[in-house]
């Protein structure tokens, strides 16, 4: 082997496991952090370096052109980092000053029923959302030091069409339940919630309704905080739930409807209260697509099932939970989305080559050989 061919087979290994290295560190720091983090310039001249040598390896490694498998990995894996690249907030910034596209990589759209807008704060502005005579506001700071923020605010983008929000629409449960998530993600859904009622919840730990709170109120009794059922108007929904485990140990959680995080020393499990006709099972934004003044595109988004609609995803972020009178969308580009799609489909389709299409093919050819050897003697 040459010494070129050496260092580009090692230095693609030594990338591959500093990858490695870098997505386990990303994994522990949070998406936010991780993200910027792999927007960094030295994790750019990385990624650089990276397309660079496997590049380098299909010129320098003939026999990769002769095996669609491995040639299909290498470029499924260049197509990866280039979409990733393009769609990243460099990527944008290349788009803007090189090739005048300009387009918003991440932000926030506020819609009130029978309002359009196209004014779009990007994620990391540090702007907070607020709202006047119907119409969102733009704003920085909190309480007495806050400042309002004008629409051409370089940091308020300005799509090239407008959103508007015809109908926003809630769909509720209809029963009590109790949501049990333990820490591997595993969910238990707890119905007919009744105090003193047990539950078995995984193998070894039982849950018992210790009390339920129409409107719950924190009070001081014995010198102690604990939870109280308060006779003044208003809608507070709770549920004191009393875990034991098979060891002796026991936890108590309490849980809110209007608040999902819920109280309480948590080991093992997190808990989500619905009541009934009060928690929001789903939610449901009715939006048109506004450009020279003519509907061009209509259509019922939730989470999960978003508008899409030139270059951007709208998906359903938050709402009014008091009024129901707003939607909150969560707007990205697609910008390199669909080449790191197509990168991963060679790399799938050139694994699945490799280890499965490639080995059948090589043994049914053994055989041929193998039975034409043993006819001809």
């Amino acid at each position: 082997m040459s010494k070129t061919k050496w260092i580009v087979m090692w230095g693609v290994l030594a990338l591959i496991s500093l990858l490695t290295l870098l997505s386990l560190y990303g994994a522990f720091i949070g998406a936010d952090r991780a993200k910027a983090f792999f927007n960094t310039l030295p994790l750019s001249v990385f990624w650089i370096a990276f397309i660079l040598l496997l590049g380098a390896g299909i010129i320098i490694f003939k026999s990769l052109l002769r095996s669609p498998g491995q040639l299909l990995s290498h470029l499924g894996g260049i197509a990866i980092i280039l979409g990733a690249m393009w769609g990243s907030q460099g990527g944008h910034e290349f788009q803007k000053n090189l090739l005048g596209k300009e387009m918003v990589q991440n932000g926030t759209l506020l819609l009130y029923e029978g309002q359009s807008d196209n004014r779009v704060p990007m994620k990391n502005a540090n702007l907070n959302i607020g709202a006047r005579n119907g119409r969102a506001t733009f704003f920085e700071g909190e309480g007495s030091t806050s400042r309002m923020v004008s629409d051409h605010d370089e940091r308020v983008f300005t799509l090239p069409f407008e959103i508007r929000l015809t109908d926003f629409h809630m769909e509720y449960y209809s029963t009590a339940q109790l949501l049990v998530k333990d820490q591997n993600g595993k969910e238990f859904l707890l119905e007919s919630l009744k105090v003193g009622t047990r539950y078995k919840v995984a193998n070894d730990a039982e849950f018992t309704i210790k009390a339920l709170f129409n409107n719950a109120k924190m009070r001081q009794v014995e010198g102690k905080y604990d939870l109280q059922e308060s006779p003044a108007s208003g809608s507070n929904p709770a549920i004191k739930v009393l875990i034991q485990y098979e060891d002796g140990s026991e936890e108590e959680q309490i849980a809110f409807a209007n608040y999902p995080s819920g109280m309480g020393q948590q080991k093992r499990f997190s808990l989500q209260y619905r009541t009934g006709g009060g928690m929001v099972k789903d939610y449901f934004s009715d939006l048109q697509v506004i450009e020279n003044g003519k509907v061009v595109k209509e259509k019922t988004i939730e989470v999960n099932d978003p508008l899409y609609y030139g270059g951007y995803h709208f998906y359903q972020s938050s709402y009014d939970s008091r009024a129901g009178q707003y939607t909150v969308l969560s707007v990205s580009s697609d910008s390199g989305l669909y080449l790191v799609y197509a990168g991963y489909w060679m790399l799938c389709v050139g694994i699945i080559w490799q280890m499965w299409f490639l080995p059948i093919y090589n043994e049914r050819k053994r055989l041929k050989l193998k039975e034409g050897g043993t006819n001809g003697n």
